[in-house]
Parts: structure tokens; sequence; C-alpha cells
């Protein structure tokens, strides 16, 4: 579960750095490792197990017998034998970073003509957007231009049922944080500049380490690994912000501890599938934030976008092509669309969610 620390403006003053370094991995992560691993030895020592014994059993009936129905004990060795193999593949098959693939099985994509009817999307963006198959109410919105940097703005927001303006709606936008040690809300990032830049401009810059602190104390907390949390903004309670303004700023401003892939060692299959976990699971934690805040739309850029760029690269360079280790970018890609998907199909008939990712990044090869 994700850890909720709203914070406060009030104890900027005397406070103190926890000594205590955060564990390597949480509690999520070392269960599936755990998990898997039992999984996987005892899935082969039964069905292997099964497989020998009735292949012999079968073999010694059939000869010594001489019963044809005997011998099809033999045959069921084979189905059992590959049965194992089937079960061995599934527990040890890597992370591939296919996300179209995932995106094709989970999500269907709205034509135009329903996004221009259902959806505003801020001049100069361009989103494609897609409805979960099991759960229509839950929406994924897509960036697809890089001209349009990270911004703590909702790029795209539902449209009203009666004009052509937004839907009131309670929102948040989550900032990624580089991993370390003793992880920590700071400007050292592409997009944090971009977010405590639009916070100073609306005077809401003290609200942005809120959550690092436990509470009303001066205790400073590092972020653990996939944990994230959130504190509430005031911008939309601005008079001097005209409403429709108004509407495209986030309720919330979350943080979410990001993940580099030299925190992972190993062969590149093992770094890849731990990363692509731990990816998975800090989205999840970033839309069940969302939902227990009562947030209906959600923002999130890759966590490669982020933590594996130079706090320079605000946006694509213009002939550059940048080249992604083990294909991470593509990792979170679908590490998000499949988070997307599970939170659907937790809430079947309540949740109403739209989830944007928006990044200038998103759409890179």
């Amino acid at each position: 579960m994700p850890s909720i620390n709203s914070g406060s403006s009030q104890n900027q003053v005397g406070r103190q750095n926890v000594p205590d370094f955060t564990p390597a991995l949480s509690p999520r992560e070392i269960s599936t490792q755990r998990t898997n691993k039992v999984l996987k030895i005892t899935s082969l020592s039964i069905l292997g197990a099964l497989a020998v014994g009735t292949a012999v059993a079968g073999i010694t009936l059939a000869i010594v017998l001489g019963s044809p129905a005997l011998a099809a004990l033999a045959v069921a060795s084979v189905l059992f034998a590959g049965i194992a193999v089937l079960v061995h593949k599934h527990l040890t098959q890597k992370a591939d970073g296919n996300w179209s693939q995932a995106l094709d099985i989970n999500f269907r994509e709205l034509p135009p003509q329903f996004i221009n009817a259902n959806f505003v999307v801020t001049p100069g963006a361009t989103f494609s957007f897609y409805q979960n198959k099991k759960n229509p109410q839950v929406k994924l919105g897509i960036q697809e231009d890089s001209l349009s940097g990270f911004s703590l703005k909702f790029l795209a927001l539902p449209r009203s049922n009666t004009a052509r303006t937004v839907t009131g709606q309670k929102g948040i936008a989550f900032n990624i944080l580089l991993p370390s040690p003793q992880t920590s809300i700071s400007l050292n990032t592409n997009q944090a500049h971009a977010f405590f830049s639009t916070l100073t401009k609306h005077n809401q810059h003290h609200l942005w380490s809120a959550s690092q602190y436990q509470g009303q104390t001066s205790i400073r907390q590092p972020f653990a690994p996939t944990e994230v949390r959130s504190t509430k903004l005031d911008i939309k309670n601005k008079t001097s912000i005209p409403l429709s303004e108004k509407e495209t700023y986030p309720a919330f401003i979350g943080h979410a501890r990001g993940l580099k892939l030299e925190e992972f060692s190993g062969e590149n299959e093992q770094v890849m599938n731990n990363y692509y976990n731990r990816a998975l699971f800090t989205y999840e934690n970033c839309l069940k934030e969302a939902i227990e805040k009562g947030c209906s739309v959600v923002s999130v850029p890759l966590f490669s976008s982020v933590c594996e760029l130079h706090l320079k690269d605000k946006r694509p360079k213009q002939n550059h092509n940048y080249e992604w280790l083990l294909g991470c970018n593509h990792l979170c890609k679908k590490a998000l669309i499949e988070a997307v998907n599970n939170i659907a199909l937790s809430n079947p008939n309540s949740l109403k969610l739209l989830v944007l990712l928006q990044d200038p990044f998103a759409s890179q090869p």
C-alpha cells in the first residue's frame, strides 16, 4: 500500500534529516521474488516427478501386461512434461517492453469524433485516448507530441456534458523523485523544475516538499522504493486565476520515488524483470493514492524520462537520437498500461478515471 503523508507548510524551520537509509526493495518486491522462486521450484519438482513416474509406470505396465490402455500413461507423461515446460516458461518469461501489445489487448483506441466531443486538449498538445475493454469508465491518454514540456497543469481534461468546457474535477499530478538511499523531494530533475516553477508562480512553493515530513513533525522521512505521497494544493481557490484556467490545475501534487536501471544488478533479463516490476508497483501505488484522494484525473510521466535523462533535457532535442538502455522507456510504458488495467479490473463498477501519460518523451522510439 502507498504511504500517505500530506505534510504541512508550518514546519519549515529546524527540520532534521532521518539518518536511517531506506530498504533496497519494497515489501511487495520481496514478496514477489520469493513467490516466483517458490512457484518455479515447486511446480517443476511436482510436474517433473509426475512426468517421470507416469512414464515409467506406463511403459512398464504396457510391456508387462501388453495393454494399450495402460500405454496411455506413457502419453500422459509427455503431456505432463509439456505442461512443466509451459509453466516454467511462464514463470521465467522476461519483461519484453512490448507496450503496444499490452495496449491492444486491454484497451481500445477512441476515434477522433469521440475525442473531440469528450475531451479538451491544450492547444499545441496532441494526445491519443484509449478506453479499457473491461471497465470503459477508465481511460488512458498518451501524449504524442514532443513540444509540450513537463507540466503541472493537465494538458487534457474531460469535457462538460453541456458546454465545450471541462467538467469540475479533482485531479493529482505526480512528480518523480530520483532514487537514492535517502530519496527526498528536490529540484534535481527536468520535471521538478517545471512543477516548482508553476508552484512559485502561484505562491504555492511552500507546499513543494511538505509531504517529505511525518505529519506536523520535523522528521524528514525518505521515500522507500515504490512509495508515493501527496499534498493538497490551493491554486484552485485563487481569485486571480480565471475559472477556465483553474480547472487545468490539480488539487493535489503527488511525489513518487522513481527508479533507475543502475539500482538493479544481474543479467539483462533479471535487471529488466526487476525494473519492470518496480515500475508497475509504483504506478499502481500512484493510482491507488489518486483514488484514495477522490481524484478522477491523474497525470504521470515515464520514469525513464525523468530518472534516466539530464535535468536540462526539458523536451526532446531536434535531430537527437535518444538511446534507452535495455529499452527502459518501453518497459515503463508497458508498466503504466498494465497498472491502469489492473486498477480498472480491481474497481469494475465504481471507478471513473482518466490517466494521462503526460511526458514530452513518451513518443520517443
